[in-house]
Formats: structure tokens, C-alpha cells, sequence
């Protein structure tokens, strides 16, 4: 995102009355949330899918750790 386009969001926030900075402070908040779950979900399908497939290492402590010594 470019300076300018922060600087006038920035400029723009200041204008607001203190409840409409409230407000919107509370909707980017639940915006970053949602977009956190959405990332979080997204991260859980790939992990399911390769687990699924395969395609990472289970076990114990033990033999997680003799994994990485070994590798």
C-alpha cells in the first residue's frame, strides 16, 4: 500500500467525531479477526489435507526428536 494512500486514510480518520472513530476502530477490528479466522481456516484444511496424505510425520516426543537428530 502506498504512503499516500495511508497518509489520506490517516487524514481522513482524524476528521471523524470521536464516536465515529470508535466505530470504525471496532469494524477494522472485526475485520482483522475474521480475516485472521480466515487464514487460520485456510492453514487447517491445508494441514488436514496433508495429513491425509501422508505428507508429514507423526509420533512421540521420542521419536520426533530421534527424527530431527537424524536428519
Amino acid at each position: 500500500m502506498e504512503t499516500a494512500t495511508i497518509n489520506k486514510a490517516y487524514e481522513i480518520y482524524n476528521e471523524l467525531s470521536f464516536d465515529d472513530k470508535e466505530m470504525f476502530l471496532d469494524l477494522i477490528n472485526k475485520q482483522i479477526v475474521e480475516e485472521r479466522r480466515d487464514a487460520i481456516f485456510k492453514r487447517a484444511k491445508e494441514a488436514e489435507k496433508n495429513f491425509s496424505e501422508q505428507k508429514c510425520f507423526t509420533g512421540n516426543v521420542n521419536e520426533i526428536m530421534e527424527f530431527l537428530e537424524n536428519d
